[in-house]
């Protein structure tokens, strides 16, 4: 098994799994989460992404642990941990880095949903 699922959000274990993703998620939103292991940050804000997902369950929800799968970080410029994404299909519609605002987030997701 490539993927394990956290509560609502889909934790990805493969480049394939996450490339794939994006493309079924045509007319949807999808919500990328990538942090790193040694980013405190990160960890503390996943329990707060994870309750963001689960009121939206139409949209998809990945977390992405970008040295496990660095070429994500590479593909999507992430340049900084943690970095949220939001995309609509394969379009990128929103990216916050480092300081994350999920009531901003959650404002995107409303208004694509």
């Amino acid at each position: 098994m490539t993927t394990e699922r956290r509560g609502s959000v889909e934790v990805i274990r493969i480049w394939e799994e996450l490339e794939n993703e994006l493309k079924v998620q045509e007319n949807k939103v999808s919500l990328f989460y990538f942090t790193s292991k040694t980013c405190p940050v990160c960890h503390a804000l996943l329990p707060k992404v994870q309750q963001l997902a689960s009121l939206y369950p139409q949209i998809f929800a990945a977390h992405i642990d970008i040295e496990k799968i660095p070429r994500a970080q590479g593909e999507f410029m992430v340049f900084s941990a943690p970095t949220l994404l939001l995309f609509w299909g394969e379009k990128e519609i929103f990216r916050q880095s480092r300081f994350i605002r999920l009531e901003e987030v959650e404002q995107y997701i409303q208004k694509y949903i």
